[in-house]
């Protein structure tokens, strides 16, 4: 099974505001772990994470395990430029053709790899994301040229 999120979220609510504006984040696991976000707005950031991949994934049930879970992330080579501006329009300009990306991979595709097989079993999918149902698969970044192009694409598959 293979499931395309096309132009996927580069950032998420922090905050579950009524009243004022929500504040935003941008999706990176370093900075779920390294102090930077506290631990409330954490919590938040995870379950609109989660709320924001169910309503992505299909109704099906699997039965047949273990099966093994790819993610591969196609963004731009300077994702970690991308920006949210106070209008909620997302800030970004095409790299130079010299660019060199410096951010780190693992930074964007541990995070969704994790919201993704949590929401796997939220949702009732697998029944539980441990080795005995999934063993390995890969993540990875692939580049595309513009960030209209940015998707995730899941991968599913029975070993």
């Amino acid at each position: 099974m293979v499931i395309k999120i096309k132009k996927f979220l580069t950032h998420i609510p922090k905050t579950n505001n009524k009243i004022a504006a929500n504040k935003y984040w941008k999706i990176n696991n370093q900075s779920i772990y390294n102090g930077a976000i506290n631990t409330f707005s954490r919590a938040i950031v995870i379950e609109n994470l989660h709320k924001y991949i169910m309503d992505k994934l299909p109704n099906v049930i699997f039965e047949d395990f273990p099966i093994k879970i790819s993610v591969i992330i196609r963004t731009v080579k300077n994702h970690g430029n991308i920006r949210r501006r106070k209008n909620g329009e997302i800030s970004w300009k095409k790299p130079d053709d010299d660019f060199i990306p410096t951010w780190d991979e693992d930074n964007l595709t541990s995070i969704w790899t994790k919201v993704i097989r949590d929401s796997l079993v939220k949702k009732g999918i697998i029944p539980d994301d441990n080795v005995k149902f999934i063993k390995g698969g890969y993540r990875g970044v692939e580049f595309v040229e513009d960030i209209e192009d940015r998707e995730i694409i899941i991968k599913i598959e029975k070993i």
